[in-house]
């Protein structure tokens, strides 16, 4: 473990979690200093000996000075003492806010990304790349804005990569609701989300072309905010598209690089490969920093001096290795507080208390069987959490009073599909925290999906009403191609039921069917949505 910190980081943070522990190196001290005053005394009484005689008597005279058992007994004493004084030099990263960086990736929807001199199309070419992306980003919050004449949000912050895929799907010039190219539109909606000044944010357009207006904007933009600008430029250059014999609205990369160069940002060219993309996540990556890190626990590093301790006490097992007073070493040992690693077996349990043996499954990625050790309630919980056993989580948290908790009950509930309790936690913690922004953009996460299900339950409605006047007229036409059928027969009446997004949220069945809807059709969802959107901006 120590490789991996920086020598002098090492020195300025290690320190010990129970420093009180080290008094008992006075009473090692003592008994060493007892032991030699033995010593010296059998040293004295030895003198009565002839040299020649003495060294006859003595067997294995030199080794017992260099490795005695009461010298390996100091060591094992000196090694159980420094574990459970719990040294410590690193943070143990919140399983929650360990990484709170902020990724909004803004897509250029315009009609000239539909151009297809990159097959199929720059546009899907585009998604198929923020798609791998995604995959590559395995923490962190994403927010997908899409502009052209108007910019819209198709997803405010989300942790939740498959939602954001399937949206994504959706997206194509056709679905937005103004012509036009205007990218400084989208800088209007990042402004408005609430970020730390703490939590590292990039900015990715994707973009085959800018106004100078644009350039004037962004610029001014990120003069303003600490956020990096990562461009991405998709489309064939005037000399490629000669060189391919098509001819097209070719890629403005003198517009894009310069935006870079003006921000301080990079510029990437879509490839063939995948080595843009990792670039991008690369770019991505060192940017981040931990948030909130001067809260995080310390992490204790006398685990590690456990298989030693162990080694030294094995020694006792070999033959003439035995002294008297082993029955205290072996006290210490099991004194409570001494961490270890294992629950399996009796013997290793002696040495642990249940939530150090959470702590050993925890930190290697067994969370899981963390959850099933811990005794404590909050670690518990967030080794379920890390599990993805989101109901078990939500009840452990439940119990819990601390603003944290609260935010991972919410989290729980919300990955659970249980959005109205979600809501419900998100709101009554911002009463308390109103400038909290991670439960703001969750916040607002939950609502679009309720949202989403609520314009589901309306339009649910709509396709039944049609189901029900083509059945009818199914009917008619039956009746009047039926010659000679004098009986008349009557459309089914059916009876439309309107589902609010409750019950389609506590009912298994009908969350189904909207799920499956909202995932047959995304582009529709998000072109009512956008379109709605101008039209309340225009009425305002």
């Amino acid at each position: 473990m120590l490789e991996t910190l920086f020598p002098d980081q090492f020195f300025q943070q290690f320190h010990f979690l129970r420093p009180w522990w080290g008094l008992l190196f006075i009473v090692l001290g003592y008994l060493i200093w007892k032991n030699s005053q033995s010593q010296d005394k059998r040293d004295k009484q030895n003198k009565a000996f002839a040299p020649h005689i003495y060294d006859q008597l003595v067997a294995n005279k030199e080794a017992n000075k260099t490795f005695s058992p009461k010298f390996m007994a100091w060591v094992l004493l000196a090694t159980i003492i420094v574990v459970m004084m719990g040294p410590s030099w690193q943070r143990q990263p919140s399983p929650f806010l360990e990484d709170a960086s902020v990724l909004f990736v803004v897509l250029d929807a315009s009609e000239s990304m539909a151009t297809e001199d990159i097959q199929p199309s720059r546009i899907e070419r585009a998604k198929h790349k923020i798609e791998d992306l995604l995959n590559q980003r395995d923490s962190g919050y994403t927010s997908l804005i899409v502009y052209a004449g108007s910019a819209h949000t198709v997803l405010p912050l989300t942790n939740d990569k498959d939602i954001l895929i399937n949206y994504l799907s959706g997206v194509t010039p056709e679905i937005m609701p103004k012509q036009g190219k205007f990218a400084d539109n989208a800088l209007a909606i990042i402004e408005q989300v609430p970020i730390d000044d703490t939590t590292p944010a990039t900015v990715l357009l994707i973009s085959d072309g800018l106004t100078e207006t644009d350039q004037k904007a962004f610029t001014a933009f990120f003069d303003k905010y600490p956020y990096q600008l990562l461009v991405y430029g998709v489309g064939l250059t005037q000399q490629e598209q000669d060189a391919q014999g098509v001819s097209y609205a070719t890629l403005d990369e003198r517009s894009l690089t310069a935006l870079a160069s003006d921000t301080g940002g990079y510029y990437q060219k879509i490839t063939i490969d995948k080595t843009d993309v990792d670039t991008l996540v690369s770019k991505t990556k060192n940017f981040f920093v931990v948030a909130d890190e001067k809260h995080a626990p310390w992490i204790d590093g006398g685990y590690w001096l456990i298989f030693p301790a162990m080694l030294f006490y094995l020694l006792w097992f070999r033959k003439g290795w035995s002294i008297r007073w082993t029955s205290f070493v072996f006290a210490l040992v099991l004194l409570p507080s001494t961490p270890s690693y294992a629950q399996e077996t009796s013997f290793i349990e002696q040495w642990v208390t249940p939530n150090q043996q959470g702590q050993w499954y925890f930190y290697t990625g067994q969370y899981g069987k963390a959850a099933r050790a811990f005794e404590n309630t909050h670690w518990k919980a967030t080794s379920y959490y890390m599990n993805e056993e989101w109901e078990l989580a939500a009840q452990y948290f439940s119990r819990l009073k601390t603003k944290e908790a609260r935010f991972a009950l919410g989290n729980s509930y919300a990955h659970n599909e249980s959005y109205w309790e979600a809501e419900e936690v998100y709101l009554d913690l911002l009463e308390e925290y109103p400038n909290w922004p991670e439960v703001q953009n969750n916040l607002k996460l939950v609502r679009v999906i309720i949202e989403a299900r609520d314009l589901m339950s309306e339009s649910q409605q709509q396709d039944m009403e049609e189901q029900s006047e083509s059945s009818q007229e199914a009917e008619n036409d039956k009746f009047h191609k039926s010659k000679g059928r004098k009986e008349e027969v009557r459309g089914k009446q059916v009876e439309v039921k309107q589902y609010s997004a409750d019950e389609i949220l506590n009912d298994a069945a009908l969350n189904k069917m909207w799920m499956k809807n909202v995932q047959k059709d995304p582009a529709a969802f998000l072109a009512n949505k956008f379109q709605a959107q101008v039209n309340n901006r225009g009425s305002q």
